[in-house]
């Protein structure tokens, strides 16, 4: 049975069946433990790490462009200095290759101005270098006398490979850079907008993950609050808060069931409904043993005997692709008059 949204369970009073009613999702967390939040995060305005990896990667292209074009200008055999004036000093577009370290440069230092200095967050940029990079370098090809090159496979490769990291540049940006830094900025505002109550908490958490802070949190204590006084005024009130949820919650799963659109999919699974009951809610430490797609399970704040707070993190599947997730969930089940029992689930 899944993990997330609500799950719907019905079963008579004496427990004889049990029926898989079906999967809702109604979502109100955030989940921060990301590799894309943490890479688009920007701690106190600072450079992101994905940016800063973007800037690394244009740094580099101006370095292994030059590099590659120092080997061509070797490889002839010629004085080092009588190459250089060569290819530098009495520069044409025709012999010449010093013209795609300049290109290279121009890369360098407008994209490093406009998205490490200035910070912006459009992709403009980018497209304009690249295509200005791209159209010379085809112009570049038609225009270079080829024949009077000793060694033409270095010149082909200085061209091919700056005109493949154009574009790397271009895609990086607008595919990583720009999406990633937006998916950490929406939950932001997200949690400044509807979790302000929980923000001491993020502070801490964001500060180690993003290694500007020396203090160590773990998953357990950023989802779970501070410490406080016992049955004082503030927590009895979230209870309640708490508890008024999950019963409407569960009331909107009592009026799902009871409509006519329904469609059996998969038919009825006869099972003892209260040993299901049981390893659903009140053994849920015990869901990693037997459901696979679960790495933790446990309850954080119990609220009362049929209402708590758990805590799920799920296993990466897809190869790979599907990463693993956690997630806080408001369980509760309520009994109706005809001896129906639904159980609910709120991220």
């Amino acid at each position: 049975m899944a993990q997330r949204g609500l799950r719907d369970v019905m079963y008579e009073r004496q427990y004889p069946s049990l029926e898989y009613i079906g999967n809702r999702s109604q979502s109100h967390s955030i989940n921060l433990i990301t590799e894309d939040f943490i890479s688009g995060y920007q701690h106190d305005g600072r450079m992101s790490v994905i940016r800063r990896f973007f800037c690394l990667f244009v740094t580099f292209d101006l370095v292994f462009i030059a590099l590659l074009w120092l080997i061509c200008v070797m490889i002839t055999g010629d004085n080092i200095y009588n190459a250089l004036r060569t290819q530098v000093v009495h520069y044409t577009i025709y012999t010449s290759l010093f013209d795609i370290v300049m290109a290279a440069i121009c890369r360098f230092v407008v994209l490093i101005l406009f998205y490490a200095i200035l910070y912006i967050n459009h992709w403009i940029i980018i497209a304009a270098s690249t295509s200005g990079s791209c159209a010379f370098l085809i112009s570049k090809v038609f225009v270079y006398n080829w024949a009077d090159s000793p060694e033409p496979v270095f010149q082909v490769l200085l061209i091919v490979i700056s005109f493949v990291i154009a574009w790397g540049e271009a895609w990086f940006l607008d595919c990583r850079v720009i999406p990633q830094e937006q998916h950490a900025q929406s939950y932001l505002n997200a949690i400044s907008s509807t979790f302000d109550d929980r923000g001491p908490l993020l502070a801490p958490f964001l500060a180690t993950s993003t290694g500007t802070g020396r203090r160590t949190e773990s998953i357990a204590n950023f989802y779970s609050p501070y410490e406080s006084i016992h049955n004082s005024d503030d927590e009895g009130d979230k209870d309640e808060e708490y508890k008024r949820m999950a019963l409407e919650c569960v009331k909107k799963a009592y009026e799902l069931l009871e409509s006519e659109d329904w469609e059996v999919e998969k038919g009825r699974v006869n099972s003892n409904a209260k040993k299901l009951v049981e390893d659903l809610f009140i053994n849920i430490e015990e869901m990693p043993k037997w459901n696979p797609t679960l790495l933790d399970s446990r309850v954080i704040h119990r609220i009362d005997p049929r209402t708590d707070i758990s805590y799920q993190v799920s296993a990466p599947g897809g190869g790979g692709f599907v990463k693993s997730r956690d997630f806080v969930n408001l369980r509760s089940w309520e009994t109706f008059e005809n001896g129906r029992m639904i159980q609910d689930d709120e991220e």
